[in-house]
């Protein structure tokens, strides 16, 4: 793992020890996110919230934010932090680090004017024992400050659309923007529900099957 662009391009980062269930952001991912928000990150203050690694808001830095503010509960993941941000030599005026869970991080920066954004979980968090105990946490981060949702990635359109109809119905009045992860290799199906627990119709499944070892089609 390794930082993309930026004054600390090609540095090394390290990953928190004995955290199976953080998964760092792939090098790919984070630099095609990072060159659609472009020059937005210039002078920016940037919030990780769960920071994990610190990998995103380092990246943030290495590109021109003024500031980022890294929050992670663990302490493993506080301390990689803490690690990465010493190997890479940052200013310790450019960021500040905090372990508030994730309610009492965002009423601590509502005095910043940025815009905050909300998981939510179209086919139920696997934490949560119904749909309706996951809307109801959606709720609370509308009431926190949360703008727009972005759903986890899911294959069958029909939970994204109960998730909307229900959220509505319990009063979230916010936009909820369809996560989306294409599937371009049949040998990611088993990790993917592994991950996240989406549904792949069958449908899908066998189309995956047919066109598996045609790269121009999967792609």
């Amino acid at each position: 793992m390794r930082v993309v662009a930026g004054k600390y391009r090609h540095l090394t980062l390290i990953a928190p020890v004995g955290m199976e269930t953080t998964r760092p952001t792939l090098d790919r991912i984070k630099e095609a996110m990072f060159n659609i928000l472009n020059i937005r990150i210039v002078d920016s203050i940037v919030v990780d919230l769960f920071s994990g690694s610190g990998a995103l808001g380092i990246e943030a830095l290495s590109r021109g934010a003024s500031h980022v503010y890294f929050n992670d509960q663990d302490y493993n993941a506080n301390k990689c932090i803490m690690t990465n941000l010493k190997n890479i030599k940052a200013n310790s005026d450019d960021y500040t680090i905090t372990k508030y869970d994730y309610l009492k991080c965002l009423e601590y920066l509502k005095k910043y004017d940025f815009c905050v954004a909300g998981a939510c979980y179209p086919e139920g968090h696997n934490e949560s024992e119904t749909l309706y105990e996951d809307l109801s946490y959606m709720k609370l981060k509308e009431e926190l400050g949360a703008e727009f949702f972005i759903t986890q990635l899911f294959y069958d359109n029909n939970y994204y659309y109960r998730l909307v109809n229900e959220a509505r119905k319990v009063g979230i009045k916010s936009p909820i923007i369809p996560g989306i992860m294409p599937l371009v290799n049949s040998k990611n199906i088993a990790r993917i529900k592994n991950m996240c627990g989406s549904a792949i119709p069958l449908s899908f499944r066998n189309m995956i099957e047919i066109y598996k070892d045609n790269n121009d089609i999967m792609e």
